[in-house]
């Protein structure tokens, strides 16, 4: 179907059909907070996750996830999260958390600084306010750069 133009306000974008719209023909200016969904607020900007993931530590069992190919079990509150695609480099944002088993407190969840930050995985350590090692049910993982 061809395009129509509405007076002078531009093309009705209601004829056009919704693949022929793909994110390499949108300038990364146009791109705004207010056209992601109108919920933001402000002109700071806008920085996405480039992975995530929710899982079961007490059975290693992925819940849903994205850029996240597995994650590894490396011992009692020790996991490995490994990326599909790999991070740019090493100065990307890990955020944590997790709950413990029958939800008796939120535990400690954070980077397992048994190695350095790499770029194709993070390391994980979930523990109890007393620092023993604990495998979380519920464990949430969120990279941003």
């Amino acid at each position: 179907m061809a395009l129509s133009l509405s007076g002078t306000t531009g093309i009705v974008t209601g004829n056009i059909a919704a693949l022929q719209v793909t994110t390499a023909t949108i300038a990364d200016a146009n791109i705004t907070a207010a056209k992601l969904n109108g919920a933001q607020s402000g002109s700071a900007p806008i920085y996405g996750a480039r992975a995530w993931v929710n899982y079961n530590g007490s059975n290693n069992s992925i819940r849903a996830s994205g850029n996240v190919t597995s994650v590894t079990d490396n011992g009692t509150g020790l996991f490995r999260v490994n990326f599909n695609v790999a991070m740019s480099d090493q100065e990307y944002n890990l955020t944590c958390s997790g709950m413990r088993p029958n939800f008796v407190d939120p535990g400690i969840v954070g980077n397992a600084g048994s190695s350095p930050i790499q770029t194709t995985y993070t390391d994980i350590a979930c523990h109890t306010d007393g620092g023993s090692k604990e495998d979380f049910p519920i464990v949430c993982v969120t990279i941003t750069r």
